[in-house]
């Protein structure tokens, strides 16, 4: 009996078991949705106090030229959904992280201006 289970452990050392996404979330507890797809009203900022010109939307949290997304310029009242919450940046500005429906685009905007 003893060299059957032996051969039995081999055989499940050897099994490939795939397992479904779906299968995988409910092992894990449940998908986790990104932060912007929660349905909270309070996600919405508008774009306000820009004295003239745009908010640009960048790549990385600091302001740099080379890191703003071109065509994606934000104006006073704009709606944008945070998708994560304001940090301070490398240049000690804060930034967060929001989704713009209106470029349908993610990147980074200064937070003094998201009302």
């Amino acid at each position: 009996m003893k060299d059957m289970e032996k051969d039995m452990m081999k055989m499940d050392e050897n099994m490939v078991y795939e397992v479904s996404d779906q299968e995988l979330e409910q092992t894990a507890g449940g998908a986790v949705r990104p932060y912007h797809q929660y349905s909270t009203s309070s996600r919405w900022k508008t774009v306000k106090g820009l004295k003239s010109g745009y908010l640009a939307m960048r790549t990385q949290r600091c302001y740099d030229y080379r890191n703003e997304m071109r065509g994606c310029e934000l104006y006073n009242g704009d709606k944008v959904k945070l998708v994560e919450k304001a940090v301070t940046g490398s240049d000690g500005r804060k930034y967060a992280k929001v989704y713009s429906p209106k470029h349908n685009a993610t990147g980074y905007v200064n937070a003094d201006y998201l009302k």
